[in-house]
């Protein structure tokens, strides 16, 4: 007698009778590894949960890093200045220096993050500078790839919030 068992774990039955739908047959010596083929057992890793803090803002996100973390609560922060990257007459170094005043006026010169919880003195400490630099890299990145790749210019608050453009330069063929 052969003991088989599904793709997945679970056992199937006895002499080769199935007792439920099956994609793949593995001996029983696999039950508990992984098969890579198998949808089920491509399973991604939780992401975790971060306290993140600067000056006013203090939220609680879930990332894959506490570099992410603390990107994505300035990003959230620096939505409202979305609207400089729509200013053709500003160049990319003024842009940078609003956002950096902004900085300087309204948030703490860092960024602290702790996966246990607010006013840690373990939380690690990013430099705001440094992480508003690497938004705006972000951002300018974002508008020169859609100028590269021939969309109609956009304003970048309406790429954040997820609404299409408009108007589309060609017409929409039917599926």
């Amino acid at each position: 007698m052969t003991k088989l068992v599904h793709a997945w774990g679970d056992v199937t039955g006895v002499n080769g009778k199935r007792s439920e739908p099956h994609t793949e047959l593995r001996p029983a010596i696999f039950e508990n590894q992984p098969n890579p083929r198998c949808e089920s057992s491509r399973k991604e890793a939780p992401m975790s949960k971060f306290y993140v803090q600067c000056g006013p803002i203090q939220v609680i996100l879930q990332a894959d890093s506490a570099e992410q973390a603390a990107l994505s609560a300035l990003d959230k922060t620096l939505q409202c200045h979305l609207w400089i990257y729509d200013d053709a007459d500003l160049s990319d170094t003024d842009r940078q220096d609003h956002l950096m005043l902004e900085a300087l006026l309204h948030l703490d010169p860092t960024v602290r993050v702790s996966e246990q919880g607010f006013n840690r003195t373990d939380a690690l400490m990013f430099g705001t500078p440094d992480l508003i630099h690497d938004w705006h890299r972000l951002m300018v990145g974002m508008s020169r790839l859609f100028q590269a790749a021939g969309l109609l210019p956009r304003s970048m608050a309406a790429v954040a919030s997820g609404n299409p453009p408009a108007s589309l330069p060609f017409k929409r063929m039917p599926k």
